[in-house]
C-alpha cells in the first residue's frame, strides 16, 4: 500500500481526506509514479527529485510506502486439528457440531472410565482414575468453549454449563445450533 500525502486525487482514484490518499499497489498506480508526481494545486506532472511544483510553486507531495496487515487475515482457511492435544485441549479457534459432537463422545466415555476406575479398591487405580477424570473435564471444556466460538460467543459462556439445570440446555444449544457462516472474530469457518 502508497499513502500520498499531501497531493489532490490521482485521476480514476477516490479518496476520503484532502490531504491524505491511501492507494493500494495496482499496474495502473505504478504507471503514475513511473511518470511523476502529480502537483496538489495544479495536477502537473512532476519529475522525480523536484520539491515544487514548476508552474505554480507548490509543494511536491510526499509519497511514503507503508507495509500493511493482512486485513482479512481471518478469512484463511480453516485448519484441521492434527494430533490428540490440538483436538482435546485448545480454546482458540471455532470447532463445528458435528466434530463437536464426537469429541464429546470420545469425552464421555474417558470420564466413565475414569469413574469406574476410581471405583476399585487399589490405590495406583484410583489416582489414575483421578487423572484420567480431571484430563475428560478439561478436554470437555475445552471443547465447549471452541463451540462457543462457533456460535459467536464468548469462551466465558462456557461457565453456563456450571449451573445445573441451565446446563442441560445449554448443552443441546452447543449440540444442536448451527455456528455463524464465515469468518468470526475467533476465526475461520470450520465449514469452509
Amino acid at each position: 500500500m502508497l499513502v500520498v500525502a499531501n497531493t489532490k486525487p490521482v485521476p480514476g482514484y477516490e479518496s476520503d481526506a484532502n490531504l491524505v490518499h491511501v492507494i493500494h499497489e495496482t499496474d495502473k498506480f505504478k504507471e503514475i509514479i513511473k511518470m511523476g508526481k502529480y502537483c496538489s494545486k495544479c495536477g502537473t506532472v512532476l519529475e522525480e527529485g523536484n520539491k515544487f511544483c514548476t508552474k505554480c510553486g507548490a509543494a511536491a507531495p510526499v509519497i511514503i510506502e507503508q507495509p500493511v496487515a493482512n486485513p482479512y487475515q481471518d478469512t484463511l482457511p480453516y485448519i484441521d486439528d492434527q494430533g490428540v492435544v490440538e483436538m482435546f485441549f485448545r480454546s482458540d479457534g471455532r470447532i463445528n457440531r458435528k466434530r463437536f459432537l464426537i469429541r464429546s463422545v470420545v469425552v464421555f466415555i474417558s470420564w466413565l472410565v475414569s469413574l469406574f476406575v476410581i471405583e476399585a479398591t487399589i490405590d495406583v487405580l484410583i489416582a489414575l482414575g483421578g487423572v484420567l477424570l480431571l484430563v475428560s473435564l478439561v478436554s470437555g471444556w475445552m471443547l465447549s468453549i471452541r463451540r462457543c466460538h462457533d456460535l459467536g460467543l464468548s469462551g466465558w459462556a462456557s461457565l453456563l454449563l456450571l449451573i445445573p439445570l441451565l446446563s442441560f440446555f445449554f448443552v443441546l444449544i452447543l449440540l444442536c445450533k448451527s455456528g455463524k457462516n464465515g469468518p468470526n472474530g475467533y476465526g475461520a469457518d470450520p465449514l469452509s
